[in-house]
């Protein structure tokens, strides 16, 4: 398991096979800690990550009683991301243009459920309200593109955005243009909770 071992000692084995299982690269010398030789220094783990938020420091001194072991409760940490669940709700605000919206995969790490959407593909097409998305990610930003429908009934990038700040919609920020590739980088100040989440309305040109 990714948690380092407490019970008789902490051997830098132990802190090895803790790390491998964590399943990251985040740490400075991951090549070396998984190229299955016994040498093994502590320098390897600096910038690993744990999943209580805190991480090996990429200087200075590394000590295992503090860094690797939670001083206060004595028990070992865990290898892995600090993740964070996010409640999302698209809503599309403009009565008489169909929106799409379509959820970048590589900027989130697992969906916990995805009402309106297909957490497969992450494309959610929505003319009214995309429902409650529910997502974990290590970040606070996800990418999110947005297409609009002409009079012809043919989808179009949208070149910039309205944002309406709706109920429950505070804790977002989004670019009135695309930062890139048609890409709308949404950078949360809260989370939302099951039930209200974060609502984005938006209305394209």
């Amino acid at each position: 398991m990714a948690q380092v071992n407490t019970s008789g000692g902490t051997s830098f084995s132990e802190l090895k096979s803790a790390y491998v299982a964590g399943g990251l690269t985040d740490a400075s010398g991951d090549a070396s800690l998984k190229d299955g030789s016994t040498d093994i220094n502590l320098s390897y783990f600096r910038n690993a990550n744990f999943t209580d938020g805190t991480s090996v420091p990429g200087s200075g001194e590394i000590r295992i009683g503090t860094r690797f072991i939670n001083s206060d409760t004595g028990t070992g940490r865990t290898f892995g991301s600090s993740a964070t669940t996010y409640y999302l709700q698209l809503n599309n605000d403009d009565a008489l243009t169909n929106i799409r919206y379509t959820i970048d995969a590589s900027t989130y790490l697992s969906w916990t459920s995805g009402a309106g959407g297909d957490p497969t593909n992450a494309v959610i097409t929505a003319i009214g309200n995309s429902g409650e998305l529910v997502y974990t990610d290590t970040n606070n930003e996800i990418s999110v593109s947005i297409q609009r429908q002409d009079s012809k009934g043919n989808w179009a990038n949208a070149t910039s955005i309205t944002l309406f700040d709706t109920s429950g919609g505070s804790g977002l920020t989004v670019p009135n243009t695309p930062t890139a590739d048609n890409t709308f980088t949404i950078t949360w100040s809260a989370t939302g909770s099951p039930g209200s989440p974060q609502i984005l309305g938006i209305s394209s040109d």
